[in-house]
């Protein structure tokens, strides 16, 4: 007698055979320590970290999946990046470094294990960082300081008009939206705040929540602050291309975002929002970007929105409605 096995084998340029079930060892390279097994990964060759890598010592690398073995690390240095057309699964420990980036191009793929993503902000006084969360269940009450808040596109305000500041609602920082909290220190001049995100990074394409209130010809309630998801940049025309751009799959925002840039402290000027406050905040500090560069607003801001920060944007105006979205990718 005699045995037939056939073994199934996607026509697409990946790693995986059998459906993802089975891997050839031809399309596996193994980190040891001081060389790749099977010559450096690609994007058809899934990774194994089975030795501590640093991309500042061994260089950037892309991969089909990556693993990291258990008792190992895999650090991300600043500057530097991890592309990974599928999954991580991390029994080990990745660090992503303060503008390091993990990217990944399926958005089908889920993570296993948890990550250390370090942001650091330049901040003073009284000056409030815009955040959001690039991982899983990350607590809000583990990025520094007391003073943190969400907006509010359609509670009233003081002014007696709809969008104000309020309480965080959740106690775990909700995917895409955007936090304020206020600098830890009362340094004169800015000084690093960083924050360490620790949890399963986010993937995927995911539609987030946003709304306006019922006052027409009025900005406050027709401003929605979400956040970069990822552990890694995303693009500003792409963001408003799949959102504001009228030929785009989802225009339900205006053609720009808002980044605060905190320039100026507190002083005796009128309230960009209520007019009802002795001091305020400059709202020049706001630098407005759209696909072809900044509108306004001072600082530097060059297109790309870092991972873990949270910005703004606004909704075109009309009737009250909480029925549309955003889109990331």
């Amino acid at each position: 007698d005699y045995k037939y096995y056939c073994q199934v084998r996607e026509n697409t340029a990946t790693c995986f055979t059998a459906t993802n079930a089975v891997q050839i060892k031809d399309d596996v390279s193994i980190w040891s320590g001081s060389a790749w097994s099977n010559g450096a990964p690609t994007l058809t060759k899934k990774a194994i970290i089975n030795n501590d890598y640093n991309t500042t010592l061994h260089g950037v690398f892309e991969c089909c999946s990556l693993v990291v073995n258990a008792t190992k690390t895999l650090t991300v240095s600043d500057g530097d990046y991890v592309t990974i057309d599928y999954s991580i699964i991390n029994n080990g420990v990745i660090v992503i470094e303060n503008n390091g980036s993990i990217i990944q191009i399926d958005e089908n793929s889920n993570n296993t294990g948890e990550v250390s993503i370090t942001r650091i902000a330049q901040a003073r006084q009284y000056d409030y960082i815009y955040w959001s969360s690039p991982v899983q269940d990350f607590p809000i009450n583990s990025i520094p300081n007391s003073h943190r808040y969400e907006w509010d596109t359609t509670i009233l305000n003081p002014k007696g008009t709809q969008g104000n500041w309020i309480n965080p609602s959740t106690t775990t920082m909700t995917k895409g939206k955007g936090y304020i909290v206020r600098a830890s220190n009362s340094a004169v001049s800015a000084q690093d705040l960083p924050v360490v995100f620790t949890g399963t990074p986010f993937n995927g394409m995911f539609n987030f929540p946003i709304k306006r209130g019922s006052i027409l010809l009025s900005a406050n309630d027709n401003y929605n602050l979400i956040g970069n998801p990822y552990p890694s940049a995303i693009d500003v025309g792409e963001f408003l291309f799949q959102n504001a751009d009228p030929s785009g799959p989802n225009p339900v925002i205006e053609g720009a975002v808002h980044i605060w840039s905190h320039g100026t402290l507190p002083a005796a000027i009128a309230s960009p929002f209520y007019q009802n406050f002795t001091y305020n905040y400059n709202s020049n500090d706001y630098i407005v970007y759209n696909s072809t560069g900044p509108i306004s607003g001072t600082g530097t801001f060059l297109g790309k929105i870092a991972s873990g920060q949270g910005f703004f944007v606004k909704m075109n105006d009309g009737a009250a409605d909480d029925s549309k979205f955003v889109t990331f990718k």
